[in-house]
């Protein structure tokens, strides 16, 4: 099992898929936008106690908040004929049915992107061919990734480093924020950018917070003033998503649901358990790395 496979599903997981799912289905009909995806993942992960969460989520009352994200993750998980496999984002998203446009998926390790394409193969089916995947780094890909007028972008890095030069070792930096915005500004588009605990350092490297790499990840976004900005973590881990929209992203990132209607969700009911919160102000000062 890869590190991948063991931490799929978790609180962070959880979070980043429901929020997701929410947006895409506050998306009209009639609009066609494309997908993307930075760091994309194998598609499908082996997980202990699927089988609850699968039972959990089909216990999700239609309407009700999180029951998009329900429905895809039952759907996705039947349709890969084991109860012992979690669907990832990329799947979810395709799942959802409200990308109408093409989908970029970009993932590093090529064993991985092996991994992803017999996921959208077998999961996806008819879907399938508008699903381009691309291996190597999200920075190499950038301008592919950018170049729909319609976008929803999941940048799904480990963390979040404000001073990371470049990309490597799963992070993503304040440079890699500001081309994003600068391609998306004046376009219809939504960024999800989620961050997480740092790794471990020798204590001489370590930053001041490591367990809020949100921190600055909402400062730096909010710096770039897209039109809306929200960002939601579980409580009482590193885990957060924020999102950020321009143009008509404005109403998809507006119209996502409140903390309170995210605790009264099947997610935050046992035996799933999480409790999603939101920051309500962008903190005044940024942490440092």
């Amino acid at each position: 099992m890869s590190i991948q496979d063991a931490n799929a599903g978790n609180a962070g997981d959880l979070l980043k898929h429901a929020i997701l799912l929410e947006l895409l289905g506050g998306i009209p009909g009639g609009e066609v936008w494309s997908y993307a995806e930075t760091h994309a993942g194998a598609g499908l992960y082996a997980r202990a106690h699927a089988a609850e969460l699968l039972a959990a989520a089909d216990s999700a009352a239609e309407g009700e908040t999180g029951w998009r994200y329900a429905t895809a993750l039952a759907a996705g998980m039947r349709r890969a004929d084991a109860g012992d496999l979690y669907v990832g984002s990329a799947l979810l998203a395709l799942l959802s049915g409200s990308i109408r446009g093409d989908a970029l998926l970009v993932e590093f390790d090529p064993e991985v992107v092996t991994r992803l394409r017999e996921g959208v193969d077998h999961v996806l089916a008819s879907a399938a061919p508008r699903v381009r995947l691309a291996q190597g780094s999200f920075e190499d890909h950038l301008t592919e990734i950018l170049a729909p007028q319609r976008l929803v972008l999941l940048a799904d890095p480990y963390y979040y480093d404000s001073s990371a030069p470049d990309g490597q070792g799963g992070r993503m930096g304040k440079v890699h924020l500001q081309r994003i915005a600068g391609h998306l500004r004046g376009r219809d588009a939504v960024l999800l950018a989620f961050t997480s605990r740092a790794p471990r350092r020798p204590l001489r490297d370590a930053v001041p917070h490591p367990e809020e790499t949100w921190r600055p990840l909402f400062a730096d976004l909010d710096a770039l003033a897209p039109s809306a900005l929200r960002l939601f973590r579980v409580d009482g881990t590193p885990h957060a998503l924020a999102a950020a929209g321009w143009g008509a992203g404005e109403q998809r990132v507006a119209g996502l649901p409140t903390a309170r209607e995210w605790q009264a969700s099947w997610i935050a009911k046992p035996p799933v358990g999480v409790r999603i919160v939101e920051e309500q102000r962008v903190a005044a000062e940024r942490t440092e790395s």
